[in-house]
């Protein structure tokens, strides 16, 4: 290190968090004690989720037990492209004293939002590295790691969001084991399907219970749901729901009816968007729970929502996401501008087409053919991970009255073209074929691929101007300070 990367840093104009399609800038800075001899100076970014977990399985042969932990893993590649700030045309020098390389590098578009939880995470980093002329001399590395949050606009999603969500019961029931034809029926309803965090849903119930029962308490939530999707072996893993916030109404006393109305705070929160991952899904729902007087059971049944980042017009007159401070800086880029070579190959309907799991991935965009039929390849794309993923059976199920995705018209711009499609209900499958990937590197998946072989890039150099910026929708954040 003392030859290198000494007081070596990789400096960011901004903070980092950036909006899928900014322009992510900076320097990389260190100091040399000596002068060196180098082939290449050059910053690598990286993008991939993975998923791991281990179950532990009995195996009972001739009435012995035998315990064996089986390990799950899953990986994905978003991209992994390759800056050059200096040399990389033969052996070059450097004095001793402090050193300073500015780079650039535009993010596709539709890059999914950074995540991380104990059994999966979608990671994004640079990693600068040092090559020396002489091969005997450790390549010198500086990794810094930055956050994407990628937006998503309700009013370019699904006609389906802008629809009230209901939630109906109607139960009958008597003195004795419903020995008389008394219902209760009680109908819930959202004003809209999508809303943003911070943001207050007016619920509005209306009750008619004509029984002899008394409904003691109604409970609304709010609940997110998480599946993880393994390669090798096969399976999935559902992480058990979490409650985002709870609000209660009620009593309402037998033979009687009443018009009732609450508030849901959406909770803060920078909710994940993750329209071009195929390994993380994560929904989020309004659940109505009745809670009956006496032995009767509970009633419950939940409904999909969409949380995003800007909000629908026709809902809010003003908004300021409450996290406006973590939130990345400028304008949202307009994916509808994006050029075919800064969007990812979207992932189809096959990547869950055999999905055990009633648990879907939230979408929204809406099931259009991809125009942009032939891709560029993506360098160092792990091919032992192919598009179509076959998934083994799991004993891990949810309800299968749930369905995660609304069905969106093909003539609805969602801003992102061609990427994924909404998921049908539970158990119905999902067609399609996602585009498999490259051959991986033959010097195996933790080590990149050499310099020379790198040359090539799918993307424009770091010096072509990016896209003009357009404010879609709401702003999520306030606006960026003038200059």
């Amino acid at each position: 290190m003392a030859g290198g990367f000494v007081k070596g840093e990789i400096k960011l104009d901004t903070k980092p968090v950036y909006y899928s399609g900014q322009v992510v800038s900076g320097s990389l800075v260190f100091t040399l004690d000596n002068p060196i001899s180098f082939s290449v100076i050059y910053i690598q970014f990286l993008g991939e989720a993975t998923v791991s977990w281990t179950e532990s399985e009995i195996e009972t042969v001739n009435g012995v037990q035998n315990h064996r932990i089986i390990n799950y893993f899953g990986r994905e590649e978003y991209f992994n492209q390759r800056v050059t700030l200096a040399g990389g045309t033969g052996v070059s020098q450097l004095p001793a004293g402090p050193q300073s390389y500015t780079f650039s590098y535009q993010l596709p578009f539709n890059a999914p939002s950074s995540l991380k939880r104990e059994q999966g995470k979608i990671v994004y980093s640079m990693k600068a590295h040092l090559v020396h002329a002489d091969p005997s001399i450790l390549v010198d590395e500086l990794v810094k790691e930055f956050e994407i949050v990628a937006p998503f606009d309700l009013n370019l999603g699904s006609t389906l969001i802008k629809q009230p969500t209901q939630v109906e019961f109607e139960e009958v029931y008597g003195c004795d084991c419903f020995c008389s034809s008394n219902p209760v029926t009680i109908h819930v309803k959202l004003p809209v399907s999508g809303y943003c965090p911070g943001q207050v849903i007016p619920v509005s119930i209306e009750v008619t219970n004509q029984s002899s029962v008394e409904i003691t308490k109604m409970i609304f939530q709010i609940v997110s749901k998480e599946l993880y999707r393994s390669h090798q072996p096969p399976s999935e893993y559902i992480l058990p729901e979490t409650v985002l916030t709870t609000t209660k109404k009620g009593p309402v006393m037998a033979r009687s009816k009443r018009n009732l109305t609450c508030e849901l705070m959406v909770p803060e929160i920078i909710p994940p968007y993750l329209e071009n991952c195929g390994i993380i899904d994560v929904g989020y729902f309004f659940r109505v729970t009745i809670k009956l007087s006496g032995c009767n059971d509970e009633l419950q049944d939940e409904a999909e929502i969409c949380l995003g980042l800007v909000p629908l017009r026709e809902f809010t007159e003003e908004y300021v996401h409450p996290l406006a401070d973590s939130l990345p800086t400028g304008p949202i880029p307009d994916a509808s501008q994006a050029p075919p070579h800064l969007l990812l190959p979207p992932v189809t309907n096959a990547v869950r087409a055999q999905s055990n799991s009633s648990l879907n991935r939230v979408q929204y965009a809406p099931p259009q053919q991809n125009p942009y039929q032939n891709p560029p390849p993506y360098p160092g794309l792990n091919s032992s991970y192919p598009g179509q993923r076959p998934v083994s059976s799991t004993s891990m199920e949810m309800k299968p009255k749930l369905e995660i995705g609304f069905n969106v018209p093909a003539d609805v711009n969602t801003g992102y073209p061609g990427a994924g499609s909404s998921y049908p209900g539970a158990g119905s499958g999902y067609p399609g074929t996602r585009p498999g990937y490259p051959q991986p590197n033959p010097q195996g998946r933790g080590n990149p691929p050499s310099y020379e072989a790198s040359l090539q890039f799918p993307h424009p150099p770091s010096s072509m101007p990016g896209p003009s910026y357009s404010q879609g929708g709401f702003a999520p954040s306030a606006p960026p300070p003038s200059s």
